[in-house]
């Protein structure tokens, strides 16, 4: 019979000296004894003292120190024992061991990228416990190899891969950085993955690390990589002799470039090594923008920002009028850039009576105000700028008034390559001016009249009272007409409009008309007649 500290007992019988009791609880104190009988009576040994097989290690714990390697195992004893040894397998090799007369031991020299299990048994002296329960751990991810980024051009990413060493890590992270301190990272659970964001004209040094669990690994070995060029600056541009000669600050990667100026209707090109370039045979009177880009024989940077480059003055100009029959106002366009010169248009009576009239911008238009009505004037253009000033242009004729035209007739331009057709219409009559206006007693009426203008053909006279009354008559035959209902007490202001064949004059000068308060007074007003 064998009887633990706590009473529990277990016997076994035999008609030999002999017998076996299995199984025996493990980590404990047993006393044995032996009872003998023949039936009728029996006798008992004394007792012999005896320990059982250790119990194995329970709540077994490890841990990976990820910068060191080092492995720590931890675990607990529910039975006493002189001494514990951990078995680690896996990895590459034999089994490791790690002994120790306390509940923990630490094992160095672990390999990274190794998958270990880790068991533990207690050793009372004598017997050896069974192993504890498996614990697997994980050491670091190795450091990845074969790293390599390939050169794209922006805004395409930069794929970046590598090789694996030893058990894959859970997730990768590939991360640039520029000597100036940008930084572009990308994370993945492949062996590659592609960095984006990069910076023109930078030289990154790009790693490359893995994870599990547990720790990181150490940084592969770094590969440089060497973006596209960034658009050049400082963009500068100096014309002579009608030649621009174009310089700029040269930039980091770049092993060319190249000059592009363009107008509204041309563009040229060149080409250099070095950080300045010549562009001829540029169009006269257009603004030229210039731009410049930046290869590295693979990728061509952005264009940089535009220098507008001053115009190459013309000798002659191609313009067009536009006379707004309606208010004798000239339109005058031209073919020409949109700055940096300074236009004068001028146009100059033919008949030396009347003072001429200008206009100036730095536009490819103007509009010449307060043309007299029934005049000819010569129409010329002037161009210049800070550092030249230009002939006028060969002049062109406009008569206002009463010009004779004949509307199927017209006008052709030659701007650059392109034709264009204007279409002459029939000016407007001048305006109109009153000689007269008579009261009429006893019908509420008045009688005006006014000097015939050429072209018109018709007339129309309107009046409006100070009090917001209007009345108005009119006639295609004759140079008078009478207003009807006319209000008494009122002042009226009358004026007479010109009818011409497509176009209407303006009202021509005011006249007041005023009616009495009880019977009408008869007015006779004139007015200075009109040269």
């Amino acid at each position: 019979m064998i009887e633990d500290g706590s009473g529990a007992k277990l016997t076994c019988t035999s008609d030999r000296l002999n017998c076996s009791i299995s199984p025996l609880p493990c980590g404990k104190k047993l006393n044995v004894t032996v009872t003998y009988t023949n039936g009728n009576c029996s006798s008992t040994s004394t007792p012999v003292s005896m320990d059982s097989v250790p119990c194995a290690p329970e709540d077994v714990k490890v841990s990976v120190n990820c910068s060191t390697e080092e492995l720590t195992i931890t675990w607990s004893s529910s039975s006493p024992a002189e001494e514990y040894s951990a078995i680690i397998s896996g990895g590459t090799g034999q089994p490791l061991y790690c002994n120790s007369t306390d509940t923990h031991c630490t094992l160095r020299g672990l390999r990274c990228g190794s998958r270990y299990n880790v068991t533990v048994s207690s050793f009372n002296g004598s017997c050896l416990s069974p192993p504890s329960s498996e614990v697997t751990t994980l050491t670091s991810p190795c450091p990845p190899t074969n790293v390599s980024a390939m050169h794209t051009c922006a805004p395409d990413p930069v794929p970046v891969s590598w090789a694996a060493t030893g058990i894959n890590a859970k997730q990768y992270t590939a991360v640039a950085v520029s000597h100036r301190g940008h930084k572009s990272e990308c994370t993945t659970n492949q062996t590659s993955c592609s960095l984006s964001g990069l910076q023109c004209g930078e030289t990154y040094y790009i790693h490359v690390s893995g994870a599990n669990d547990n720790c990181f690994s150490q940084d592969s070995s770094p590969v440089s990589l060497h973006t596209e060029p960034c658009p050049p600056s400082n963009v500068t541009s100096q014309l002579i002799n009608g030649t621009a000669h174009v310089t700029w600050s040269p930039g980091a990667n770049a092993a060319g470039y190249n000059v592009k100026a363009t107008s509204h209707s041309h563009s040229i090109t060149c080409s250099s090594f070095t950080s300045n370039c010549t562009l001829s045979d540029l169009v006269c009177g257009q603004d030229y923008d210039i731009r410049v880009s930046a290869t590295d024989g693979t990728c061509a940077s952005n264009y940089s920002a535009p220098f507008v480059q001053n115009q190459v003055p013309c000798s002659t100009w191609n313009f067009t009028t536009d006379l707004k029959c309606e208010t004798n106002e000239l339109l005058v366009s031209w073919n020409a850039s949109f700055s940096q010169l300074n236009y004068s248009v001028t146009a100059a009576p033919m008949d030396g009576n009347i003072p001429p009239v200008t206009c100036h911008t730095n536009n490819a238009s103007c509009l010449l105000s307060g043309l007299q009505c029934g005049h000819s004037y010569n129409v010329s253009i002037k161009v210049s700028s800070d550092t030249f000033s230009g002939p006028p242009s060969p002049s062109q004729t406009v008569k206002t008034g009463n010009m004779k035209i004949n509307p199927r007739k017209a006008i052709f331009c030659c701007i650059t390559t392109h034709f264009c057709s204007l279409t002459v219409s029939p000016p407007a009559p001048c305006s109109p001016t009153i000689q007269s206006s008579t009261l009429i007693c006893g019908n509420s009426s008045s009688l005006v009249s006014w000097a015939s203008v050429s072209d018109a053909t018709g007339y129309i006279v309107k009046a409006k009272s100070t009090k917001g009354h209007q009345v108005s008559c009119s006639t295609t035959t004759t140079t008078s007409c009478t207003f009807t209902n006319l209000s008494c007490s009122e002042t009226y202001m009358a004026t007479v409009t010109a009818q011409g064949q497509q176009c209407d004059s303006a009202p021509g000068p005011s006249t007041n008309i005023t009616t009495s308060e009880s019977h009408w007074e008869i007015k006779y007003v004139t007015s200075p007649k009109q040269t």
